[in-house]
């Protein structure tokens, strides 16, 4: 792990939003690299919370027919994200964590190679408004296939001056009954809400996941304007990494 923080959304909020960014050191491509048994500890060391496992989100690769937003090439950082709901751990779970422990996993070797459909973050653009901002992120198919979604797997973390995570954020779109593709060449805006950002970033991190089906897409709209919606959503992504594992045998 090269740095992690955990960042809250107003100055009393007590759910946690917590981003390591992680290093692929070695000298081998890894596809499926996620933490595992993420525990969450006070200043005693006394387990807050266990909240079972993330992937890291680094680039889209393939692995066999399955193509995946979880690999990091040798050189290579990405981010492993989480969020701890302030109910779940009585209220105060912010004011409370101290740390966090984890066991790193890296199951499929990955030699580089890319799905056809690939989408690249292109350009972004601020719309502030009072309490209320969004980034919205133009996503480029920038692959020989056609992309085909539910719902754009798509992620936005503002950045520090030291490059470290603030609060991230879903990127998606509720695309309408004729929606549902990308084609190759073609671009589409993506956008994540911000309701009274207390900080400010330097840059941002962006990542989207794209199928050349969708046997694996989720199929439920999110809500991604309340933290109980986010958890959700952050739950049904890992979900969709480990059908894509066991697809894989794995």
């Amino acid at each position: 792990m090269v740095s992690g923080q955990l960042v809250r959304s107003t100055s009393t909020d007590e759910t946690g939003y917590f981003s390591a960014r992680v290093k692929n050191v070695g000298d081998a491509g890894a596809c499926f690299v996620s933490a595992q048994a993420i525990v969450y500890t006070n200043g005693s060391g006394t387990a807050l919370h266990d909240a079972g496992s993330g992937y890291v989100k680094g680039s889209v690769g393939l692995v066999s027919t399955v193509s995946t937003d979880t690999c990091l090439a040798p050189g290579e950082e990405g981010f492993m994200i989480d969020i701890v709901l302030a109910s779940d751990v009585g209220g105060t779970f912010y004011s409370s964590a101290a740390s966090a422990g984890w066991a790193w996993s890296s199951p499929y070797a990955w030699n580089g190679t890319e799905p056809q459909a690939r989408l690249i973050p292109e350009s972004y653009s601020v719309i502030p408004s009072g309490t209320y901002s969004a980034v919205t992120v133009n996503i480029f198919n920038q692959g020989t296939a056609t992309a085909k979604y539910s719902y754009f797997m798509g992620l936005l973390i503002p950045l520090d001056d030291q490059d470290r995570g603030l609060l991230w954020k879903f990127l998606s779109e509720n695309p309408s009954s004729s929606a549902g593709q990308l084609d190759a060449g073609a671009t589409r805006p993506l956008q994540a809400p911000y309701y009274g950002f207390p900080g400010s970033a330097l840059k941002a991190y962006a990542r989207v996941d794209a199928f050349e089906d969708c046997s694996t897409c989720l199929v439920s709209a999110p809500d991604l304007n309340t933290p109980e919606g986010i958890w959700r959503f952050h739950r049904d992504l890992q979900e969709a990494e480990e059908r894509k594992q066991r697809r894989l045998g794995y």
